[in-house]
């Protein structure tokens, strides 16, 4: 029995690295503008037809091969088989959604903090986590922020606020 789990969880860890070996040949065809020569109308549509995949899937892939690019820790992680397709994107997504203003470095420890955990979480409470993730890895940097849309929010909240005073009708 356990030498049957054992060859699961390999057997989905070659998984992953085939998934990472797909994303990286799907972004080299996105960079090199293939599908038009191949007959498809985007990277997309191609490879829903070349691979037999639903259309409605693809596009997720495509972007997902071209956002691996920038994080490297994630593609490396895909192509070990330290995590799987959904873990990879939860990880992108979450990283890509920390505001403008946090610094590289702590995007990177972001990064790395969530790869650690999918050793131990799926990708929906990796999603979770991903939530939270700067309050962990830069808690000063969460604090400023929030402070500043905090600030922001109170001063659209005291725009357009008039106070009128109208004489009210038979009053001498």
């Amino acid at each position: 029995d356990e030498d049957l789990a054992e060859a699961v969880r390999v057997a989905s860890a070659v998984a992953g690295q085939a998934q990472a070996c797909v994303l990286r040949l799907v972004a080299e065809a996105e960079r090199r503008a293939l599908a038009p020569s191949l007959g498809g109308t985007s990277t997309a549509t191609w490879l829903a037809g070349a691979c037999r995949l639903r259309p409605t899937e693809t596009p997720a892939l495509v972007r997902l091969a071209r956002r691996l690019e920038a994080h490297p820790p994630t593609a490396a992680a895909l192509a070990a088989g330290a995590v799987d397709l959904d873990q990879a994107r939860v990880v992108v997504r979450a990283v890509d959604a920390l505001p403008v203003a946090v610094r590289g470095d702590v995007r990177e420890r972001a990064e790395v903090w969530l790869l650690e955990r999918a050793a131990a979480h799926d990708a929906t409470d990796l999603a979770n986590l991903g939530r939270a993730v700067l309050e962990v890895v830069d808690p000063e940097e969460a604090d400023r922020l929030l402070g500043r849309q905090l600030d922001r929010s109170d001063s659209r909240d005291r725009t357009g606020r008039h106070l009128h005073i109208l004489p009210v009708p038979g009053d001498p």
